[in-house]
C-alpha cells in the first residue's frame, strides 16, 4: 500500500511540470504582454492623448523581465514560486497572487470535501447495491442514470439543479452565501447558510 501511494505521489511531479508548462504557455497566447496591454489601457483612459516613448515601453519590460526568451521567463516564474513562493502580482485586482489564492483555498477546500462526501454518500450504496443484485432493475436503472449522466455537460446539470433548488426551494445557488451573508463576519447562520448553499 505505501508502496503504491509513493509511486502516485512521485507521478505528480511530472504531471505538476507538465501542468505548469501549459499554464505558463496559455498566459502567454493572448497578442501582446503586460506591458503593451497595460499601457494601450493608460491611453484609452487618457482618450488617446497619452504617448509613451520608446524607452519607457522598454524600461517597462525590463523591469517585469518580458523582453528575455520564453525558457527564461519560464524559467524564472517557476523558480520564485518554488524557492520563495512568490506566485507574481495580479495587476487586474492589484494585490499579490498568493494573497488571493489564500483568500479562496479555503472555500475551494469546502466546496471539493462536500463534494466527495456526497459523491461517496451516493456511489458506495448504488456500487454495493449494483454488486450484489447484477442484472436485476436497480442495477439497470442505476447504471442507465449513470450513463445518462456522464453523457451530460456537468454545466448543464448544475444549470437544472439550480433552477430546481430556485423554483421548489426557494434557494438561489448562484454563490455560497446569501446576499445579506456575503461579507459578514463568520457566525453560526452564516456556516448555516453555506451549508444550505452547498
Amino acid at each position: 500500500m505505501a508502496k503504491f501511494i509513493l509511486k502516485r505521489l512521485l507521478y505528480t511531479i511530472p504531471t505538476l511540470f507538465i501542468i505548469s508548462i501549459l499554464v505558463f504557455a496559455t498566459i502567454q497566447l493572448p497578442p501582446g504582454d503586460y506591458v503593451s496591454n497595460m499601457l494601450e489601457q493608460m491611453r484609452n483612459q487618457s482618450g488617446g492623448s497619452a504617448n509613451y516613448s520608446p524607452e519607457f515601453v522598454q524600461q517597462m519590460q525590463d523591469r517585469y523581465g518580458l523582453n528575455q526568451p520564453l525558457p527564461v521567463q519560464y524559467i524564472k516564474w517557476i523558480g520564485n514560486i518554488i524557492l520563495h513562493g512568490d506566485f507574481g502580482y495580479s495587476f487586474a485586482n492589484s494585490e499579490p497572487a498568493a494573497k488571493m489564492i489564500s483568500d479562496r483555498i479555503g472555500l475551494t477546500l469546502v466546496v471539493s470535501f462536500a463534494s466527495f462526501i456526497f459523491t461517496s454518500a451516493v456511489a458506495l450504496p448504488i456500487g454495493v447495491l449494483s454488486g450484489v443484485k447484477q442484472y436485476s432493475l436497480a442495477d439497470y436503472f442505476f447504471s442507465f442514470l449513470g450513463f445518462i449522466g456522464l453523457a451530460t455537460p456537468g454545466f448543464l446539470i448544475a444549470l437544472v439543479l439550480m433552477y430546481v433548488a430556485f423554483k421548489y426551494g426557494n434557494v438561489s445557488l448562484s454563490g455560497l452565501f446569501s446576499t445579506e451573508f456575503q461579507d459578514a463576519p463568520w457566525s453560526i447562520p452564516k456556516v448555516l447558510d453555506l451549508f444550505k448553499h452547498l
